[in-house]
């Protein structure tokens, strides 16, 4: 993996967090929901879906320090170890808030659910492309 590369990967748990922040403080309370209902709709569950994107992604970054640090030789058998335990920690973790908002007043919507199941499968896969293209050795 190239420089580019890296700095575009390091930077794109933060862009989609960002976004993320800006979509539900400033867009969707802009949305008129009976007018727009489809975008109204896939806003609602779009955050669920950056979220979990996100947090996978992030937690790639991880391996690229080892990466840059020389540590890989030794840890890089349990590279795709380590993420299936990130993909499932942030699964269970996201669905587990959604369910916590069945007690409190906050909106419970499984479509969030099916949002956050995506998002760390998408996650993963970003991953395996990345760790089967490139094994972070480049």
């Amino acid at each position: 993996m190239n420089k580019p590369q890296k700095y575009i990967i390091s930077f794109l748990p933060a862009a989609i967090f960002l976004f993320n922040q800006i979509l539900i403080m400033f867009i969707r309370p802009i949305i008129p929901a009976n007018r727009f209902e489809l975008l109204s709709e896939i806003f609602g569950w779009l955050p669920n879906y950056l979220a979990s994107v996100g947090f996978v992604l992030m937690s790639m970054l991880l391996l690229i320090i080892i990466k840059e640090l020389k540590l890989d030789k030794k840890y890089a058998r349990y590279y795709n170890i380590y993420m299936i335990f990130i993909s499932v920690i942030a699964l269970f973790g996201f669905i587990w808030w959604e369910n916590q908002q069945k007690n409190n007043s906050m909106i419970y919507d499984l479509k969030d659910i099916y949002a956050t199941v995506c998002g760390v499968i998408t996650g993963y896969s970003i991953f395996l492309i990345l760790y089967f293209k490139h094994k972070f050795n480049n």
